[in-house]
C-alpha cells in the first residue's frame, strides 16, 4: 500500500479480485426482508450445525453420532458465510430465502427457552421475599471519604480485639 493511501479497503480492482466471503468482512450485507426471522432477530449462528441460538464453542451436536432415522444438521463450509451489517456471520442459505422457504423456517423454528409459568401465589411470594430484603445491596452503597472514615474508626472502637496488634504482625 502506498504511504499516500492510508485506507484498509483495497482499489476497487483489488476489492474485485477477493472472494465474496472477505469482501462481505470489509463491507457487511445488508439484511434482507427474505432473511430468515432468526437473523433479524441477530442471533447467533453456529457455523458448525448451522442452528440459531448458540456458536461453535457452545455447540453440543456430534455431527459423527446422531440418533437413528435422524439426518445430521450440518452447516454450509465457511466460504458460504458472510458477515452483515449487525456484525454478525451467517451461511448465505438463510440471508436470501424464498417465500417457500422463509414461510417454512417460522414454521419448524422452536425457541428452546423454557417458558416461564407462575401462579398468582407464587409471584405473591417473590413480591413478599423482595420486600424483605434489604433496599440496597452492601456492595452498592457509596460513601464519601469523610464517612468511610468515621465508619472504620467506629468499628475500631467498638471491637479492638479485631485488629492484630502492630507488634504480632512485624517480622523478626
Amino acid at each position: 500500500m502506498s504511504p499516500i493511501r492510508n485506507v484498509k479497503i483495497p482499489t476497487s480492482a483489488n476489492f474485485a479480485k477477493l472472494d465474496k466471503r472477505t469482501q462481505s468482512e470489509m463491507v457487511p450485507w445488508k439484511i434482507s426482508t427474505s432473511a430468515h426471522h432468526c437473523v433479524k432477530e441477530g442471533l447467533d449462528q453456529c457455523i458448525r450445525c448451522g442452528r440459531f441460538g448458540h456458536l461453535k464453542v457452545r455447540c453440543t451436536t456430534n455431527l459423527n453420532h446422531t440418533p437413528k432415522g435422524d439426518k445430521p444438521k450440518k452447516a454450509l463450509p465457511y466460504p458460504d458465510w458472510r458477515r452483515v451489517q449487525n456484525g454478525k456471520k451467517y451461511s448465505i442459505d438463510v440471508l436470501n430465502m424464498s417465500p417457500r422457504d422463509l414461510a417454512k423456517a417460522v414454521a419448524e423454528y422452536h425457541d428452546d427457552t423454557p417458558v416461564i409459568s407462575m401462579t398468582i401465589e407464587e409471584v405473591a411470594a417473590l413480591d413478599a421475599i423482595e420486600a424483605a430484603g434489604p433496599k440496597t445491596s452492601q456492595g452498592c452503597q457509596k460513601h464519601s471519604k469523610a464517612d468511610t472514615g468515621s465508619q472504620n474508626h467506629s468499628q475500631a472502637e467498638e471491637s479492638p480485639a479485631a485488629i492484630p496488634p502492630v507488634e504480632s504482625a512485624v517480622l523478626q
